[in-house]
Protein backbone atom coordinates (compact mmCIF):
# COMPACT_ATOMS: atom_id res chain seq x y z
CA UNK A 1 0.00 0.00 0.00
CA UNK A 2 1.44 3.11 -0.68
CA UNK A 3 2.17 5.91 1.41
CA UNK A 4 -0.07 9.68 1.52
CA UNK A 5 3.13 10.99 -0.21
CA UNK A 6 3.49 8.29 -2.71
CA UNK A 7 0.28 9.00 -3.76
CA UNK A 8 0.15 12.78 -4.17
CA UNK A 9 3.42 12.67 -6.38
CA UNK A 10 1.84 10.40 -8.38
CA UNK A 11 -0.76 12.68 -8.55
CA UNK A 12 0.60 15.62 -9.56
CA UNK A 13 2.24 13.70 -12.02
CA UNK A 14 -0.95 12.68 -13.49
CA UNK A 15 -2.25 16.63 -13.44
CA UNK A 16 0.95 18.16 -15.18
CA UNK A 17 -0.64 16.41 -18.49
CA UNK A 18 -3.85 18.44 -18.21
CA UNK A 19 -4.30 21.70 -19.11
CA UNK A 20 -7.11 22.68 -16.33
CA UNK A 21 -4.74 21.16 -13.71
CA UNK A 22 -1.43 23.02 -14.40
CA UNK A 23 -2.16 25.47 -11.13
CA UNK A 24 -2.31 23.13 -8.74
CA UNK A 25 -0.63 23.16 -5.66
CA UNK A 26 0.18 21.67 -2.39
CA UNK A 27 -0.44 23.28 0.73
CA UNK A 28 2.44 21.94 2.85
CA UNK A 29 1.10 20.73 6.54
CA UNK A 30 4.17 18.62 6.50
CA UNK A 31 3.24 16.53 9.84
CA UNK A 32 4.62 12.75 8.62
CA UNK A 33 8.07 15.19 7.39
CA UNK A 34 8.13 17.34 10.77
CA UNK A 35 7.52 14.02 13.11
CA UNK A 36 10.75 12.54 12.16
CA UNK A 37 12.76 15.83 12.72
CA UNK A 38 14.70 15.95 16.51
CA UNK A 39 11.97 17.35 19.24
CA UNK A 40 13.60 20.58 19.63
CA UNK A 41 13.40 20.88 15.50
CA UNK A 42 9.99 19.82 15.81
CA UNK A 43 9.06 22.53 17.85
CA UNK A 44 11.32 25.38 16.31
CA UNK A 45 9.64 24.84 12.48
CA UNK A 46 5.77 24.34 13.92
CA UNK A 47 6.33 27.76 15.37
CA UNK A 48 8.21 29.37 12.17
CA UNK A 49 5.14 27.46 10.22
CA UNK A 50 2.19 28.91 11.92
CA UNK A 51 3.30 32.19 12.05
CA UNK A 52 3.43 31.66 7.91
CA UNK A 53 -0.15 31.22 8.23
CA UNK A 54 -0.42 27.04 8.77
CA UNK A 55 -3.68 25.96 9.67
CA UNK A 56 -4.35 22.72 11.46
CA UNK A 57 -6.93 20.92 9.20
CA UNK A 58 -6.34 22.47 5.70
CA UNK A 59 -6.88 20.30 2.74
CA UNK A 60 -3.38 19.34 1.28
CA UNK A 61 -4.56 20.28 -2.19
CA UNK A 62 -5.80 23.40 -3.94
CA UNK A 63 -6.34 23.57 -7.93
CA UNK A 64 -7.91 27.32 -8.94
CA UNK A 65 -9.84 25.88 -11.84
CA UNK A 66 -13.30 27.06 -11.96
CA UNK A 67 -16.39 24.48 -12.67
CA UNK A 68 -19.97 24.67 -12.82
CA UNK A 69 -20.87 26.45 -9.74
CA UNK A 70 -17.32 26.31 -7.68
CA UNK A 71 -14.59 28.72 -7.90
CA UNK A 72 -12.11 25.86 -7.30
CA UNK A 73 -11.14 22.31 -5.76
CA UNK A 74 -9.66 21.39 -2.64
CA UNK A 75 -8.47 17.83 -1.81
CA UNK A 76 -7.82 16.35 1.42
CA UNK A 77 -5.71 12.94 0.67
CA UNK A 78 -5.50 9.59 1.90
CA UNK A 79 -4.24 6.59 1.83
CA UNK A 80 -7.20 3.75 0.61
CA UNK A 81 -7.45 2.19 3.83
CA UNK A 82 -7.18 3.88 6.85
CA UNK A 83 -6.45 7.23 7.25
CA UNK A 84 -8.74 8.98 9.54
CA UNK A 85 -9.85 12.56 9.37
CA UNK A 86 -9.41 14.73 12.11
CA UNK A 87 -11.98 17.48 13.13
CA UNK A 88 -10.07 20.14 12.14
CA UNK A 89 -10.00 18.84 8.43
CA UNK A 90 -13.74 18.04 8.65
CA UNK A 91 -14.52 21.52 9.48
CA UNK A 92 -11.70 22.81 7.16
CA UNK A 93 -14.00 20.89 4.80
CA UNK A 94 -17.11 22.03 5.50
CA UNK A 95 -16.44 25.76 5.87
CA UNK A 96 -14.91 25.84 1.90
CA UNK A 97 -17.74 23.79 0.42
CA UNK A 98 -20.43 26.46 2.47
CA UNK A 99 -17.77 29.32 0.38
CA UNK A 100 -18.14 28.08 -2.59
CA UNK A 101 -15.46 25.99 -3.09
CA UNK A 102 -15.80 21.78 -4.06
CA UNK A 103 -14.32 20.66 -1.33
CA UNK A 104 -13.33 16.64 -1.35
CA UNK A 105 -11.46 13.53 0.63
CA UNK A 106 -10.11 11.03 -1.47
CA UNK A 107 -8.99 8.00 -0.94
CA UNK A 108 -6.09 7.14 -3.03
CA UNK A 109 -5.13 8.09 -6.37
CA UNK A 110 -7.84 6.29 -8.38
CA UNK A 111 -10.75 8.14 -5.93
CA UNK A 112 -8.49 11.18 -6.64
CA UNK A 113 -8.64 11.64 -10.14
CA UNK A 114 -12.49 9.87 -10.08
CA UNK A 115 -13.41 13.41 -7.85
CA UNK A 116 -10.93 15.42 -10.14
CA UNK A 117 -12.46 14.48 -13.32
CA UNK A 118 -16.08 14.90 -12.25
CA UNK A 119 -15.13 18.16 -10.52
CA UNK A 120 -14.38 19.56 -13.73
CA UNK A 121 -17.54 17.98 -15.59
CA UNK A 122 -19.15 20.40 -13.17
CA UNK A 123 -20.90 17.70 -11.49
Amino acid sequence: MLKEHDVQVQLFDWMAYHPKLKNAFAIPNANAAISRLPQRQQFALNRYMKSEGRRAGVPDIMIPCPAGAYHGIFVELKREKGGVLSKEQKEWIQKLNDAGYYAVVARGLDDAKEKIETYLLGK
